[in-house]
Parts: C-alpha cells; structure tokens; sequence
C-alpha cells in the first residue's frame, strides 16, 4: 500500500493497556501513514494520531485529553505508555513535552517566547486540549 489514512472520531477514555498495545503496533507501521480528525481526536484518538506520520485536521476538530481511565489505578502500565508515547514523539521527530501534556495531567508544558518570556500552556491537574 502506498499508505494508510486512518479517520479519527473518538471520545475521552481508554485504558493503559489498550493504548500501550496500539503505540507499539503504530511504531512497527513501515507505511506513511496520515490522521484525518475531522471533529473529535481525544482520548484514544490522540495517541492514534500522534502515532502518524502527519496530523490533519479540520477547522473545527479537538484533539487531546488522552488520560487512560485506570491511570491511578495502573501505574506501572501508564508508566510504559507515557515512555512509548515519549518514544514515539522522537520517531516522529514531535515535541516529546507536547506529546506527555496530552495524556499526563502532572504534566506542565511551558513554551519560551522571545516577547513574553514563559507561556504555561498547561498547569499540573489539567490536560492539554487542543484544537484547530
């Protein structure tokens, strides 16, 4: 195949497991692959897409909020989903800081500005949303 598009419509929720296994099937995908979000790209969706090669989306798709509902629960397996997602975001030559503010809410992602200094984008307790 000369690639794959995958068309992503999801909601907020998944658990660890799920995702882990998704991340390490979409780091073996030796296709371009793309991410088309026309509407809804989150929980589970935003690991499908950052999984991609490329990420399209329409002028009104969200993406984000990708918390597995058993973090507290499976540490250890949100453990090796947040390396894989780290992983993956090198791979795919992403900001590995974006990536972990989509799917840790202990995760603060800060963006230096040469006019206003420090933005936080995110605080700690709050997911990374984003939209088009």
């Amino acid at each position: 195949a000369a690639g794959v598009v995958f068309d992503i419509d999801t909601e907020v929720g998944f658990e660890s497991k799920v995702g882990a296994q998704l991340l390490g099937e979409l780091s073996d995908l030796e296709t371009p692959s793309w991410a088309w979000i026309h509407q809804s790209g989150l929980g589970i969706g935003t690991l499908l897409a950052l999984g991609c090669d490329e990420i399209v989306v329409s002028e009104t798709a969200v993406i984000g909020g990708a918390v597995p509902n058993d973090f507290e629960d499976e540490e250890v397996q949100f453990s090796v989903l947040k390396a894989q997602i780290s992983n993956l975001a090198r791979l795919k030559e992403r900001s590995e800081e974006l990536a972990l503010a989509l799917i840790d809410p202990d995760e603060e992602l800060r963006v230096e500005s040469d006019e206003k200094g420090t933005l936080t984008l995110t605080k700690k307790k709050e997911i990374l949303t984003l939209t088009s």
